[in-house]
């Protein structure tokens, strides 16, 4: 992990849901400038860098890897 980086920015809504249920604390959140489309606006969340914040996101990732997605 990059000690250097002082927090995450995290593009994805569910994601920061996630991670806000799981107990880690929202420094903050904007609208995504680099985002294109302007009649659907898009926020990016910061979260405080730390060990635990990557595994949780990566349990996260795994456990979207699991889910089957039924229509």
């Amino acid at each position: 992990m990059n000690q250097s980086k002082k927090s995450v920015t995290i593009f994805n809504q569910r994601l920061a849901g996630f991670l806000m249920l799981h107990g880690f604390t929202l420094l903050g959140m904007t609208e995504n400038k680099l985002d294109a489309s302007p009649t659907k606006k898009k926020n990016v969340f910061f979260f405080k860098n730390s060990e635990d914040l990557q595994k949780a996101i990566n349990k996260w990732d795994e456990e979207r890897k699991c889910v089957k997605w039924v229509i």
